[in-house]
């Protein structure tokens, strides 16, 4: 949505949207100009039909018992739909939407960043490039193994009363999970 320059939308994970009320709740409680469903994969079969026709007729048409017609709600505004696999979202789904952008995973530079965006944005500081290059070659240059990595780095940092993180610490956590998952751990510098 901020590359669309759009700061006023609303978001959810696809988990949460289980019945046409809960799309309902999400699309009319208020007024957005963009909507962001991550993990479409996960969309609940109730609401499938609903995703179909909101992309395709921008308007969203649930069924009013008490009244035995259809409410017809029509949404303004941006409709992205996110997915970490796009084999698991409902062909009909696909069919539907208009633009499809396939995002390739970080590369190690840009795990590194992110592991320094993250470390400038609580105010820790570091030893060296290492305890960046360490993060990401340990957590198999995945974001969210990094992540935790450094999460537990911060936590050993911290019980240590200190606000920098050393290459130790990385090695501490590295050598404590392998330890935990019964891991060799001869890649494992000192």
């Amino acid at each position: 949505m901020r590359a669309l320059a759009i700061d006023n939308y609303n978001h959810t994970d696809a988990s949460f949207i289980q019945t046409p009320y809960d799309l309902y709740i999400f699309l009319c409680g208020q007024k957005y100009e963009g909507y962001v469903i991550s993990n479409v994969e996960n969309l609940a079969p109730s609401v499938k039909s609903h995703i179909c026709n909101l992309l395709t007729k921008q308007m969203f048409c649930p069924f009013n018992y008490m009244e035995q017609k259809h409410d017809v709600y029509e949404i303004y505004g941006f409709i992205i739909l996110t997915s970490k696999n796009l084999k698991k979202v409902d062909t009909p789904i696909i069919d539907k939407i208009n633009f499809i952008v396939e995002l390739d995973a970080y590369n190690t530079d840009q795990l590194e960043l992110i592991v320094l965006q993250r470390l400038k944005y609580a105010k820790i500081d570091y030893e060296n490039e290492h305890v960046l290059n360490d993060i990401v070659r340990f957590g198999k240059n995945d974001l969210n193994q990094c992540i935790r990595i450094m999460m537990h780095c911060i936590t050993i940092m911290q019980a240590n009363s200190r606000q920098i993180l050393l290459q130790e610490d990385v090695v501490k956590v590295v050598r404590y999970n392998r330890i935990l998952c019964n891991d060799d751990d001869r890649d494992i510098p000192f």
